[in-house]
């Protein structure tokens, strides 16, 4: 495996010679690749330099430029923004979001800030130990050091309050190998800042009138301060349960 990674990391190959590499050398089987040596399509693409490749690795791990929404798609005069989670990948976790978003201010830039930072205190820890359950004891102390130093490095960040706390004080009060995965996981994170830009890119689409529907029952927790969040940034609200019968109009609906 050492030989493996100092060939990825210092080869002037190209991709397709890295593949051959793999498959002379018994990493993996010859017939994995043969589809794409043979079609032509991929031919162009085969003969990238290997390390091209590695640095697109690199770089979609940590960008350093934000895509400007105001340059590209197209505006529409009427847009309605429906919202939803989702478990599939991209992950979207929208009313996580919208908790986040009633939680105080924050800023997108900010956000992405905290989850490269973080992300790469994760990358800095060799967390392939975390199970079995057998293995992760032996590494017990080195994760828990780990683990109040995530804490105390992030314990004024409004984002890690949020997103992380929960699963860092849980495994620090109660050691084991399952708490352990959730704490050092950045899913959650990616989830909530995902659903961010989603939100900013079908919102930023509308050029006169904005409506976005959302499911009460799974803002009910926080509702009456979804709504006031929502008024401040200047929609009207309308419908649901969340407020009393005095403030329904004839038809009603709560604005």
């Amino acid at each position: 495996m050492k030989k493996l990674e100092e060939v990825y990391d210092t080869s002037t190959m190209t991709i397709q010679e890295f593949c051959e590499f793999l498959t002379d050398n018994e990493y993996c089987n010859e017939d994995i690749f043969l589809p794409f040596f043979k079609d032509t399509e991929y031919e162009n693409v085969l003969k990238v330099s290997l390390s091209q490749l590695n640095a697109l690795y690199t770089y979609l791990g940590k960008p350093s430029v934000s895509t400007q929404h105001g340059v590209k798609g197209e505006g529409h005069n009427n847009v309605c923004f429906i919202a939803e989670d989702s478990t599939r990948n991209p992950i979207v976790y929208m009313y996580e979001f919208f908790k986040l978003l009633c939680a105080g201010d924050i800023n997108l830039t900010d956000f992405q800030n905290f989850y490269y930072d973080y992300v790469s205190d994760m990358k800095s820890m060799d967390l392939t130990y975390l199970k079995p359950a057998r293995t992760y004891k032996e590494h017990e102390d080195e994760y828990l050091k780990f683990a109040q130093y995530v804490k105390n490095k992030y314990k004024d960040n409004k984002y890690f309050s949020f997103c992380q706390q929960e699963y860092y004080d849980k495994y620090l009060n109660n050691p084991n190998s399952t708490n352990a995965k959730d704490c050092f996981k950045a899913t959650k994170i990616k989830g909530i800042l995902w659903a961010y830009k989603l939100f900013y890119v079908g919102c930023s689409r509308a050029k006169e009138n904005l409506v976005i529907v959302v499911d009460e029952n799974k803002i009910a927790s926080y509702g009456k301060e979804f709504i006031k969040r929502m008024i401040s940034i200047g929609f009207d609200v309308i419908g649901g349960e969340l407020y009393g019968e005095e403030n329904r109009d004839s038809h009603g609906w709560v604005y």
